[in-house]
């Protein structure tokens, strides 16, 4: 039995809203780096690079 731990520092934030919620209005309201998130492209990538120092994700 083996066991991995990996250090991640980066935050996932999942924003539920009304269709007729205004996009610039939220893109005020949460000013961060918007990237296209896979929960499976990350465990991939997390797995190939086996790196606790990631800058960033590159989707």
């Amino acid at each position: 039995k083996s066991s991995c731990i990996y250090k991640d520092n980066n935050s996932i934030v999942e924003i539920k809203t009304s269709i007729k919620k205004d996009l610039d209005n939220l893109i005020k309201l949460f000013p961060f780096q918007r990237i296209r998130f896979s929960k499976y492209c990350f465990a991939v990538d997390s797995l190939s690079y086996k790196s606790t120092n990631w800058s960033g994700l590159n989707y």
